[in-house]
């Protein structure tokens, strides 16, 4: 064993910024430099949302991992060039710059939120399209990542192929360590 806790459970938000919390869950007076070292006290993760907008500096995220304990792990989104805007094309030097940029969360790195847009039939005729670009993006990370996908275009009739695929994707690699969370949120169709 590596001494480190073995959660079952980890809570956390995606955010540790959100507007308001200076007032009701920081400690009156705390400065915004040590909202992360007390957002630690209180959670054991945290789903770092910036990412989405912007690969941050390697000083960000040594911040990050000097500011939580051993045990804490991040959650980061992929950015949205690669999710939304080039959507798994040509991303291979993008990626490879966010992961340079992160690489310095070492153990602290949970896993890589791969969160991808409502899709419609203009942008996939069918999940097995989509499905096919995720293999081969799958594929080209590294043997340690542990990316987790959002497939936030999994409700309606179509939504069966796209909520086991990711999983069996993995299992034919025989890639145990990743996993894959498919979150379908309620009320949303995917959409003509």
């Amino acid at each position: 064993m590596s001494g480190k806790p073995d959660h079952l459970l980890r809570l956390g938000t995606s955010s540790f910024t959100a507007e308001g919390w200076e007032h009701g869950f920081y400690p009156k007076g705390m400065q915004p430099r040590d909202y992360l070292s007390y957002y630690a006290t209180q959670f054991n993760t945290l789903e770092i949302d910036a990412t989405f907008y912007r690969i941050p500096a390697v000083s960000t995220v040594k911040g990050w991992h000097a500011k939580t304990p051993a045990d804490f792990l991040f959650a980061l989104k992929t950015p949205q060039d690669i999710t939304h805007e080039r959507v798994m094309i040509d991303t291979d030097s993008l990626m490879n710059e966010f992961l340079r940029a992160t690489e310095p969360l070492g153990e602290k790195l949970g896993v890589i939120l791969l969160q991808f847009p409502y899709f419609n039939k203009k942008a996939f005729a069918a999940p097995a399209e989509f499905l096919a670009r995720l293999k081969t993006f799958l594929e080209k990370l590294p043997a340690a990542l542990r990316p987790a996908a959002q497939a936030r275009h999994c409700t309606g009739p179509d939504r069966s192929p796209l909520a086991a695929a990711p999983a069996r994707m993995v299992r034919e690699r025989r890639r145990s360590h990743h996993r894959f969370h498919i979150y379908p949120l309620a009320g949303r169709s995917q959409g003509d």
